[in-house]
């Protein structure tokens, strides 16, 4: 995974990397009371962007320099907690030379369950349509 990514700790926030294909990673996150921004959605963009990160790095097999250019949309109906997992899924939508579009979701799970939201929340799951820049 460290061979995909350029961050390193204590600002690597993902843990292992369930799937991955050209298209897709899965990745997850165990929290801890050390990790930083934790009580903030900036924590839940950060794991995204960097599960997107990783993913472009496979991608061009190196450990290219991937940057955010941009947030279409996003949600964060839920802040992680220590102890809490994030499993975060990315996908490409669309990849032109050095700029792709992503679609990002990422659950958490306390205490082995998912955290379901409300009827009107997408069953609690954060969301981001993410672009990239990759040099």
């Amino acid at each position: 995974m460290l061979d995909f990514m350029p961050q390193r700790q204590p600002f690597l926030m993902i843990d292992r990397i369930l799937e991955l294909s050209r298209e897709r990673i899965c990745t997850v996150r165990k929290v801890t009371e050390g990790d930083c921004l934790t009580a903030s959605a900036s924590y839940m963009l950060e794991n995204m962007a960097q599960s997107a990160s990783a993913l472009f790095g496979y991608r061009n097999s190196k450990s290219a320099e991937t940057y955010l250019a941009g947030i279409e949309t996003a949600k964060v109906p839920w802040l992680p907690e220590p102890g809490d997992a994030i499993v975060t899924e990315v996908e490409v939508e669309l990849a032109i030379g050095n700029l792709a579009k992503v679609r990002c979701t990422s659950q958490i799970r306390r205490q082995g369950n998912e955290i379901k939201g409300s009827e009107d929340e997408e069953d609690g799951k954060a969301t981001a349509v993410m672009i990239l820049y990759m040099s």
